[in-house]
């Protein structure tokens, strides 16, 4: 946003009442003036490159009723050495100022060095520039009894310090050059800062590209990942479930004894979960480090590039479904029933007997399998145990298993005796 007019006056009416209080740093070389004034106080624009204006918010610049947010405008040259000048507008300048907290003009970091036509006082150890048509007082003190044109000039390049002027021509020259391009960007400058390569990133425009061209590159971060062993494939089998009950009546007879013949209804199941087959695969885990000029990508910002940083075991898991290859469900009756009958109840009745102690059903396959059995026809009292056995088909990373046993236990009873074993 170019400054208005009345911006424009307010800047100027800035300048002439009220000083400006800043800190100012000399950079270590003593000709880092040399590309950007000449000994006759104008500035040297055709050894510079010309960056443009540059207009950006700023923490330090205020929103005026009538006007809006105010932005900072700079605007911006490098020198053949890579030191960028920025050149803020007069309202720029007369906000930072009034802000005290702008690191470029309260603080300015190592590498950075100011130059201007403005009423300002110094520390020991700055380059001051004054002009004494704007009314203002300084503290920097005379060098040589006061120094003119060429010769406080030359004193700027060569890095003297503590030096001022009240001699219209060197000082005249400079002001002519800032306003050569005041008028051409309609904006008010009296005021340089100076920025080396090496602190550009502090700059409130960034670097140019000159000085990004001048920042050495750091050596890579040579990353040695670690070694990563994967644990071995696991197979981790289903569990196979199995059942039978006796499901009616409640107190079966044996069927001698059944006025209705009714026996007994069993009811068997079995089932397999599914396996699973755990494997691990070794993950390669990226990071960023910083590499100057490098784009970005790979979730990395600009001046950084991935690289390996590591591996780490990733684990995936596959699911196989296994069925009940056959299976049959069985009832016989218990031991102690056995020695029972042929014992203590043939003492009772001599012709005691086992008639048929053991049943076993026909067998199925299924994924799921199950088969009720009805009426089935019980001749011997006692305990009958119920058993389930059966083989499963097996997955493509595991063997069949075999599978059964006693799953449960039922009871049929003889009318004569009130005690069964």
């Amino acid at each position: 946003m170019k400054t208005n007019f009345k911006t424009f006056l307010i800047a100027i009416c800035a300048i002439v009442l009220f000083p400006i209080q800043a800190v100012f740093a000399q950079d270590e070389s003593n000709s880092v003036w040399d590309q950007v004034v000449n000994p006759d106080g104008s500035i040297n624009y055709g050894a510079m490159t010309d960056n443009g204006v540059v207009t950006q918010p700023g923490t330090f610049m205020p929103t005026i009723p009538g006007f809006g947010q105010i932005n900072a405008e700079y605007h911006v040259y490098t020198t053949p050495s890579g030191n960028q000048i920025l050149m803020p507008t007069a309202t720029t300048l007369f906000f930072m100022a009034l802000d005290h907290t702008s690191a470029l003009y309260t603080n300015p970091s190592a590498g950075t060095t100011p130059i201007g036509i403005s009423g300002a006082s110094s520390g020991n150890g700055d380059t001051l520039v004054g002009l004494a048509a704007l009314g203002n007082l300084f503290s920097g003190s005379i060098q040589s009894g006061g120094q003119y044109d060429a010769a406080f000039f030359n004193s700027i390049i060569s890095g003297e310090q503590n030096i001022w002027q009240l001699g219209p021509a060197g000082i005249g020259n400079l002001f002519l050059s800032f306003m050569n391009t005041s008028f051409a960007d309609l904006n008010l400058y009296t005021y340089m800062i100076l920025i080396a390569p090496g602190v550009c990133t502090t700059s409130p425009v960034g670097c140019t590209p000159e000085q990004l061209a001048l920042i050495p590159t750091p050596p890579p971060v040579t990353v040695t990942p670690e070694p990563v062993v994967c644990p071995p494939p696991q197979v981790i089998q289903g569990k196979i479930s199995f059942s039978g009950l006796k499901t009616a009546p409640n107190y079966p007879l044996v069927i001698g004894q059944d006025p209705d013949k009714r026996g007994v209804d069993l009811q068997f199941s079995a089932s397999v979960a599914p396996t699973q087959y755990i494997t691990h695969e070794a993950v390669t885990d990226y990071g960023c480090v910083y590499s100057f000029g490098s784009p970005g990508g790979g979730n990395c910002g600009v001046n950084q590039k991935r690289v390996v940083t590591g591996y780490h075991c990733e684990q995936h898991v596959e699911t196989f479904s296994e069925c009940v290859e056959s299976a049959h469900g069985s009832a016989h009756l218990s031991q102690i029933s056995r020695d029972w009958i042929l014992n203590e109840l043939s003492v009772r009745y001599p012709d005691a007997y086992l008639h048929n102690p053991e049943f076993s059903f026909g067998s199925g396959n299924s994924c799921s399998w199950s088969d009720t059995i009805e009426g089935v026809g019980i001749e011997d009292p006692g305990y009958w145990d119920i058993s389930v056995n059966g083989t499963t088909s097996g997955t493509p990373v595991s063997a069949p298993r075999n599978f059964g046993g006693k799953v449960n236990t039922f009871e049929v009873w003889l009318k004569e005796i009130a005690i069964i074993k």
